[in-house]
């Protein structure tokens, strides 16, 4: 797998033709025999061919850091030769001449949180104005990966996925009465170190408090 690494805006300006080709062109992806890919780390999408003259295997490389390509990724692939065959999980489909097949992933893990708040209160009218925030902890379990085959039934493909069993999010409330948003950032990643893409889960809404 070919890694590209993201470049700056203003750097870009001073590049010759041909350094902006061996930038951004993909080239020689369709050769006999192999899977051509290229991993690029702006929007971190992975672009690829496979010319099969015989089975061939997806493997996620060293640089997922992933136990299968799949794990937590979603594939999508287009058939531009002649009609062949995809083996998921031990099942065979068949997909024809410019027909598409897409494997979908969802990971789903249940937490409990408690969070340490200072909290500010004003009443206006009949109910409080309120702003709080603080860090809270969470607990995360049951953990696994499901993946849908063309829209297809749900099925378990992983479980565990790496995932950071604790962490410590950033949360901040407003509102007025029983209706508030709330934002909540967290400041570890979501899967242990050298394991998983580095991301930090994120949510904001719309709250109602009892």
């Amino acid at each position: 797998m070919e890694l590209r690494t993201a470049v700056s805006p203003r750097d870009v300006k001073h590049y010759t033709t041909e350094r902006l080709r061996e930038e951004f062109l993909i080239q020689n992806l369709f050769v006999p025999g192999e899977i051509k890919l290229v991993y690029s780390h702006i929007d971190r999408i992975i672009t690829g061919a496979a010319v099969p003259v015989s089975p061939i295997t997806l493997t996620a490389g060293d640089e997922l850091r992933a136990e299968y390509f799949c794990q937590r990724r979603e594939l999508g692939v287009i058939n531009i030769g002649g009609a062949g065959m995809i083996t998921v999980d031990g099942k065979v489909y068949k997909v024809g001449y410019k027909e598409a097949m897409y494997i979908g992933m969802r990971l789903r893990h249940f937490f409990f949180r408690v969070p340490v708040l200072m909290e500010w209160q004003q009443r206006v009218g009949r109910n409080k104005v309120f702003f709080n925030a603080g860090p809270e902890f969470e607990i995360r379990h049951s953990v696994k990966s499901f993946s849908h085959i063309n829209g297809g039934k749900k099925k378990t493909v992983g479980k565990g996925m790496y995932v950071q069993p604790v962490g410590i999010n950033l949360l901040a409330q407003a509102g007025y009465g029983n209706i508030g948003i709330y934002l909540r950032y967290s400041t570890y990643g979501l899967f242990q170190k050298d394991k998983g893409p580095e991301v930090s889960p994120y949510s904001f809404g719309v709250a109602w408090y009892l």
